[in-house]
């Protein structure tokens, strides 16, 4: 008998199932959407989110009263400037919310500066990683090196 279908997952299976397990109750391979849906107050986000995204901040989280501001760019392709974030953060900022990627424009959002920025302010970051999917961009390996 052949091994060949038994053999170590390759990147991309990595890419779509790492740090999941398959539900015993449901025999679901991947997490739902909301399990990995955040939930946030007074949140300072770049405008060039995936418009799913863009739904929950500006539609569902405001229902709920919660309030999120958007930081845009002149440019659909280059992330807000820094100094956006800055003044847009008051005493009632909870956190900063970037894609690491954004989706659709594909900019993509200075890391280790904006965690400067949170860190100066005693608010967290909040990097979503999805579009990316970590194959290749770490967030967290960013701030550290």
């Amino acid at each position: 008998m052949s091994d060949r279908f038994h053999k170590a997952p390759g990147f991309t299976t990595l890419q779509l199932h790492t740090g999941q397990e398959v539900d015993i109750a449901s025999n679901a391979h991947a997490p739902s959407i909301d399990v990995s849906t955040a939930h946030i107050f007074n949140d300072t986000q770049a405008s060039r989110s995936y418009s799913r995204t863009y739904n929950q901040f500006q539609i569902t989280l405001p229902r709920l009263g919660i309030s999120t501001k958007f930081i845009s760019s002149p440019l659909a392709s280059i992330a807000p400037p820094l100094s956006s974030f800055t003044a847009a953060i008051d005493d009632h900022t909870g956190m900063i919310w970037v894609e690491s990627i954004s989706n659709p424009s594909s900019s993509i959002a200075p890391i280790r500066e904006l965690a400067m920025i949170a860190h100066e302010k005693g608010i967290p970051l909040i990097v979503d990683n999805t579009f990316e999917t970590g194959g290749k961009l770490h967030p967290l390996c960013i701030l550290i090196a």
